[in-house]
């Protein structure tokens, strides 16, 4: 959930060409304080902004500066273009065939980059569970992500895009699926 609204940050940033700064908000489940103990701080050298920033509203233009809230995502007319992909000046490679989620993808790397000792503790406990890869991971929400926004995908449905990942390793490879769940009867 809290990647989805950084993301969300991100792609206002970059499409208004506005730096991102990352502040508790109200509600937040994390501070900044315990987010940069597991994570590299958003920016080394843009970490706060001495002054209030106004809303993102109809006059949002006029500032540098914008508070977003992440609860919600504007919707001007210059930002519906922002979910087909990337800004025209961070083209995607042309063999990517879906740009949106390779811009996505690499927002989300940069968000999620670990501190070094963070870096050591999980490669210490991949090593303390026999953890090999490769390893694909598939998440199946069936609690809230039914209720509120989507139709119920059986989990077969997601296995030819675990076959399609796997044709492509070497024959031999053990093929090994990690699942993240909601609810248990997905996988009795």
């Amino acid at each position: 959930h809290l990647a989805h609204k950084l993301v969300n940050c991100f792609i206002y940033a970059a499409w208004t060409n506005r730096t991102v700064v990352l502040y508790p908000f109200q509600g937040a489940v994390i501070t900044k304080e315990a987010w940069e103990r597991f994570f590299l701080p958003i920016s080394e050298n843009c970490t706060s902004y001495g002054k209030p920033a106004p809303l993102w509203g109809p006059n949002h233009a006029q500032h540098q500066v914008v508070k977003i809230v992440p609860h919600y995502a504007p919707a001007t007319p210059e930002l519906r273009g922002c979910y087909e992909g990337p800004p025209a000046w961070i083209p995607a490679p042309a063999s990517v065939k879906s740009p949106m989620a390779w811009w996505a993808g690499h927002i989300v790397q940069y968000i999620y980059r670990l501190q070094p000792d963070m870096v050591e503790h999980v490669r210490a406990a991949k090593e303390n569970i026999g953890f090999v890869e490769p390893i694909p991971g598939m998440q199946v929400r069936r609690t809230d992500k039914l209720i509120q926004e989507a139709e119920l995908v059986p989990v077969e449905a997601y296995m030819p895009l675990i076959e399609r990942y796997y044709g492509n390793k070497k024959k031999g490879t053990v093929k090994r699926v990690y699942l993240a769940i909601d609810e248990p009867a997905v996988v009795t």
